[in-house]
């Protein structure tokens, strides 16, 4: 069941995170930096602490979009080696 578990917030994760990206390229900033807000906190409550890091690190550059996604493909590595 744990393990079921797991899988499910793993997956859950991936697709915010597909998500994220998706709103990136179509430039709604405003519902990036809501989704990312979520995403921490989901990530914070789940104990996926470095994941959470990043997240916030990815709210505090949302005004550089260029540095974003670097941050984003740093999320999805977090996540598939967790």
């Amino acid at each position: 069941m744990i393990d079921e578990d797991f899988e499910s917030l793993h997956q859950e994760l991936s697709d915010k995170l597909e998500d994220i990206q998706l709103l990136l390229l179509a430039g709604s900033h405003a519902e990036v930096r809501r989704q990312l807000h979520s995403l921490k906190g989901l990530a914070k409550a789940f104990g996926f602490s470095d994941f959470a890091a990043e997240v916030h690190a990815a709210e505090e550059t949302l005004a550089n979009v260029t540095t974003l996604q670097p941050r984003i493909d740093r999320m999805f590595r977090l996540l598939d080696a967790a």
